[in-house]
């Protein structure tokens, strides 16, 4: 094989015409995330019902963990809860990436990073449950999904009454 020859093949270049428009001007981030408000109350509606659904047995199994066994209830109940309550997360991260590409401090921002801390520290707490390291029943699950269940209801009626 020749020196000069590439390994890898060069991927071919993206046509232009796929970053425009029908009229012909680019497509920009920006004209992308400003959706009109009906679009808006539908991703709030949705986003709100995902994180209830969801978001549901992790409040039961705070308040019923125990109960599902004498031995290893609060190492299984907060795996789960972790589990459950990242789906949550996920389902609100896109507010959190809106703001962090607007460059802009808006409530969905603030909130979404506020309840992403919140999951990082319970997940830490039930790293140390699994480790043996501690007994400490990890509640800051419900706390995530209260709050973006919260902010999702508030942003779902709010842009509701005003479209």
């Amino acid at each position: 094989m020749p020196r000069d020859t590439p390994i890898a093949p060069v991927p071919p270049d993206v046509p232009e015409a796929r970053a425009t428009e029908a009229q012909g001007e680019r497509i920009s981030l920006e004209k992308l995330l400003d959706r009109p408000l009906g679009e808006r109350v539908r991703e709030y509606r949705y986003r709100f019902a995902q994180s209830a659904v969801f978001g549901a047995p992790v409040v039961a199994l705070a308040v019923w963990g125990k109960v599902l066994g004498p031995f290893d209830s609060q190492r299984w109940a907060g795996v789960m809860q972790a589990l459950l309550a990242g789906w949550v997360l996920y389902v609100n991260l896109g507010m959190l990436a809106e703001g962090i590409i607007r460059k802009r401090a808006s409530g969905d921002l603030l909130v979404t990073a506020a309840a992403l801390g919140l999951y990082v520290w319970g997940l830490i707490g039930v790293i140390g449950v699994l480790a043996g390291k501690s007994d400490a029943q990890p509640t800051m699950f419900v706390a995530t999904v209260a709050l973006l269940c919260g902010w999702d209801l508030l942003q779902w009626v709010r842009n509701a009454r005003r479209g």
